[in-house]
């Protein structure tokens, strides 16, 4: 066990974490346990950035290696449905008959509009390879980087003509099949059988140092810290979800209550409204009330003064205490599982709530009463921040309800878990049993893995490994191996087709999932890095280092940017490679100097602060 400046790093099993000394679970917990002692990294991290020379020059060289490249009936295309990339990509063009050899032209175009095509430069890059699916790796650094000009969307479609939008810039790739006489065309190679062309852009980047603190990030920690105070004083747009509401009180839950007379509905629903718009919009779902109580739960203990650090943990308190009062009734097949979000919420008389028809706890009976007819609920990918926020207000409180809330939650995820070894992403509630036509929809476990791991680690709770182990085997074999890592969220949906919806935040997940156990199991670090630079490929922009969310919602969130920086920082601890820390650092930058406007966005402060305390362990730059 090593201790630095209050923290205690402690290894468990496969699964090594970092506690803060007088936030550490184990040490509230009655049933807790010391756990063994071991280095989990034994390799030095010091970062050199001394020569910015020659990590550019790495950077470049990484760029131009392609990212698990698909092998037709071996692996699958990834990238399918990607358009952008920053490492060089190699596309499931199909064999020509009687070809040899294949050559490949990539041409600087704009497309859109009526025009639908124009040459944005007279030269072309050509190369030749044994295989219609080569990466394009001879010609990736010499290809001129992206302007983000008319950048077209994250999802990629073959069909062009159908596209109405503004004009962008983009490659156009073309592949000939060779006879092995005189290279003569004998062929075109096709991704199907009406599509011969795979367009595509390349990202603005690439990364290239040296990493710059921002003037107006004072320092990690305390950027983090001062956009946690401003998000409880209502002085930033994070309390959108409810924030300030839960600093005065918690939600009563009265399915019997009537609406207030006209007059008395309207100053509470202005009052409301005035303080915090969409209010409800958040409470009801862990994606909304998740990022809340641990963010501040995270306030109230780094914070020095005690006021302030009572006003954190009252607000973090209201919003789960309400949130144990919204859950799902006990005898539910998921009982004690918070209310995710509907898939039709427009069926819910939001409007009639917002026009003081009717009272906030009329419209969340109208959810229950749609769960309980059987409407389909989406359990988002991060639906399980519901998990950690028991044990981070457990930790910040020391009140053992919180882990009596927590290990309800894995009974009803152990009851539930599927033979397979995950769970459905969209069922009943009350019977379990799966949405009509979404059987094969399932939902992808890495934050419930972490959060079993964590009772194990932190609380010294073992009886879930076995959960854990399985959820992780699925996860294994269907999210890390083949790179399918789509998020699934209740506004895009659940039951899509493979890699039509990569996300940054699900994929980062997995990421760290693979890092965290990668003692045991020195392979998993490998597939983690893949996962970790395929995020960058798709989703990180430089030179800001801004991050955009998922294929299907392809702009910029907080809460997604703080998970690809657990992602990174992760990437370096277990591989040394310090890239992964510059890059990190940049991330962790930008989204100080630009924190989103949502209280989920909260969250990726709370990975700011995790972070920094990585590097302070360490003695790393950035730890000022």
């Amino acid at each position: 066990m090593k201790s630095w400046n209050g923290w205690t790093i402690v290894a468990m099993g496969s699964l090594a974490v970092a506690i803060v000394g007088r936030w550490a679970i184990a040490a509230a917990a009655e049933e807790a346990k010391e756990p063994p002692t071991a280095d989990k990294h034994p390799v030095k991290l010091n970062a050199d950035f001394s020569d910015w020379e020659k990590l550019n020059a790495q950077a470049l060289e990484e760029y131009a290696r392609p990212i698990q490249p698909g092998i037709p009936g071996k692996r699958p295309f990834w990238n399918s449905h990607t358009c952008r990339f920053t490492y060089a990509p190699a596309f499931d063009f199909k064999p020509v008959e009687d070809a040899t050899s294949y050559r490949f032209t990539v041409t600087h175009v704009e497309v859109g509009g009526k025009d639908l095509e124009k040459r944005l430069t007279e030269k072309d890059w050509v190369f030749e390879a044994a295989e219609p699916w080569a990466a394009l790796t001879p010609i990736w650094n010499d290809l001129p980087a992206g302007t983000g000009r008319g950048e077209y969307k994250g999802n990629w479609s073959p069909d062009w003509k159908k596209y109405t939008g503004p004009h962008f810039e983009a490659f156009k790739l073309k592949v000939e099949g060779l006879d092995k006489q005189g290279g003569q065309v004998v062929g075109v190679a096709k991704l199907s059988n009406t599509v011969d062309t795979r367009y595509f852009q390349k990202a603005p980047g690439p990364f290239q140092g040296p990493v710059v603190r921002p003037k107006e990030v004072a320092g990690l920690r305390q950027a983090a810290l001062g956009h946690l105070r401003r998000v409880l004083g209502g002085k930033a747009d994070g309390s959108q979800y409810g924030l300030r509401f839960f600093k005065e009180q918690r939600l009563p839950l009265d399915f019997s209550s009537k609406p207030l007379n006209k007059e008395e509905e309207r100053k509470e629903r202005d009052r409301l409204i005035k303080e915090d718009g969409k209010f409800a919009e958040g409470i009801i779902h862990p994606t909304g009330l998740g990022p809340i109580s641990i963010s501040m739960a995270f306030l109230a203990r780094e914070t020095d003064k005690p006021e302030e650090a009572a006003a954190a943990l009252k607000t973090a308190k209201n919003a789960v205490d309400s949130f144990i009062t919204c859950a799902f009734p006990p005898d539910w097949k998921w009982g004690y599982l918070g209310m995710p979000n509907l898939r039709d919420p427009g069926k819910v008389n939001w409007t009639g709530y917002l026009a003081g028809e009717i009272t906030f706890e009329q419209f969340l009976k109208q959810q229950y009463d749609r769960v309980q007819q059987g409407i389909t609920i989406v359990w988002d990918s991060r639906a399980a921040e519901e998990s950690h926020m028991y044990l981070d207000l457990y930790a910040a409180s020391k009140e053992k309800k919180y882990l009596d809330a927590a290990v309800r939650l894995a009974n009803t995820y152990r009851k539930n878990q599927l033979p397979c070894g995950t769970w459905y992403a969209c069922f009943n509630p009350k019977t379990g049993e799966p949405i009509r036509g979404y059987e094969k929809a399932m939902h992808q476990p890495a934050f419930i893995i972490r959060f079993l791991d964590r009772l194990a680690v932190e609380c010294g709770i073992h009886e879930y490994e076995e959960t854990a182990d399985r959820a992780f085997g699925w996860m294994l074999e269907n999210q890390a191996k083949p790179m399918n890592t789509q998020g699934h969220f209740w506004d895009v949906g659940c039951n899509q087709p493979p890699y039509v919806d990569l996300g940054a935040l699900s994929t980062s997940d997995v990421a760290v999932c693979l890092f965290d156990r990668a003692d045991k199991h020195p392979e998993y670090a490998a597939l983690g890095e893949n996962l970790i630079r395929m995020v960058e490929d798709v989703f990180v922009f430089w030179p800001a280092g801004e991050t955009r969310e998922q294929l299907g919602f392809y702009v910029p969130v907080g809460f997604s940017a703080g998970g690809v920086l657990d992602g990174f920082w992760r990437a370096y601890r277990e591989t040394g490679n310090p890239l992964y820390l510059a890059k990190a650092l940049k991330i962790a930058y930008r989204v100080m100097a630009n924190p989103g406007p949502w209280a989920a966005d909260a969250r990726a402060s709370v990975n700011v602060l995790e972070f920094h305390a990585f590097l302070k362990q360490h003695g790393l730059p950035g730890a000022e």
